[in-house]
């Protein structure tokens, strides 16, 4: 059980309605709305037993974001922006494994349920290169810009100190300037939200959350 449940939105304040609203729209801009892959963006199974017009609860990252509003819409943001900031130069798979590198490293089972549900519904994982980095291994057969992913956040999440300069000198070779950049904030924006999940004891929702 969540330290902080989910609550009905007819139990929200009007502020946090207003971040429900924008936490589903910011989820599928991030995802994409063709691949909803993300038990955040599913329909409860347990809404299926109610009225048409039973007002839905919303897990996830939510309850904790809905304490701050405000600070969780800057989170949000954040997640939309890195992703229409890093398109063309950062590809979809290696922010896919720096998410995974994250949450193994965190032991955010929410987190690691959430990103294998997109990884392979968009293709850019399979289950057994998932469930190798979600156990702290490196998978096989990653693309060249996955492996440098992995390498760059595993150091990052594991090594105190600068990042080692032929890693930095990779990413810009690989991503440029702007790509590079952006694979640190998805490690960073990544570590807070496993961080976040971890302190409201969020567990992986079984598909129906």
């Amino acid at each position: 059980m969540s330290r902080l449940p989910k609550q009905p939105r007819d139990q929200l304040r009007p502020d946090q309605q207003e971040l429900q609203d924008h936490f589903r729209s910011s989820v599928e801009r991030a995802v994409g709305s063709d691949h909803k892959a993300t038990s955040t963006t599913a329909k409860p199974s347990d809404a299926a037993t109610g009225t048409a017009e039973r007002p839905l609860a919303v897990g996830g990252p939510f309850p904790f974001f809905a304490v701050l509003p405000d600070i969780g819409r800057l989170s949000l943001d954040v997640l939309v922006g890195l992703g229409e900031a890093t398109q063309g130069v950062l590809p979809l798979d290696a922010r896919e494994v720096a998410s995974f590198v994250c949450a193994s490293h965190f032991g955010s089972a929410y987190a690691t349920q959430a990103h294998t549900q997109i990884a392979t519904k968009l293709k850019l994982l399979s289950h057994a290169q998932c469930q190798t980095i979600s156990a702290g291994g490196k998978a096989e057969g990653l693309s060249e810009a996955g492996s440098l992913a992995y390498e760059t956040a595993h150091y990052l999440l594991n090594v105190r100190g600068s990042l080692s300069p032929e890693i930095w000198d990779q990413c810009l070779r690989a991503f440029g300037k702007e790509g590079t950049v952006g694979l640190v904030h998805y490690v960073a924006l990544y570590t807070w939200t496993s961080i976040a999940l971890n302190a409201a004891d969020v567990t992986a929702s079984g598909g129906n959350d």
